[in-house]
């Protein structure tokens, strides 16, 4: 069985997470970049010189076991991650890939 995992991330968090791609020998993904985001009130990343910085989204296809540890090391990741800096991570089983 895979799963669809979608990390949408604010762009100062992007070294971490391939950081963590590379340490579980993840070479296969796609990554959607300069997507505005508003996080909150508070967060927005609009791209522009009144809400500087963007985001992304990482979206990848992996097996259950590798998409298990996967995500065991992003939450670690998140807990560390300072304030104005943000992720957020989803994961949908796949029926089927062709």
């Amino acid at each position: 069985m895979y799963k669809e995992i979608r990390i949408v991330y604010s762009d100062a968090a992007r070294n971490e997470i391939l950081k963590i791609f590379k340490e579980e020998k993840i070479e296969k993904y796609i990554n959607l970049e300069q997507v505005q985001a508003m996080w909150s009130k508070n967060i927005r990343h609009m791209g522009t010189h009144i809400w500087p910085g963007t985001d992304s989204i990482f979206i990848l296809l992996l097996e259950k076991e590798k998409a298990e540890q996967l995500l065991k090391k992003l939450k670690e990741m998140k807990k560390k991650l300072i304030e104005g800096v943000d992720m957020f991570v989803t994961v949908t089983p796949v029926e089927e890939i062709f």
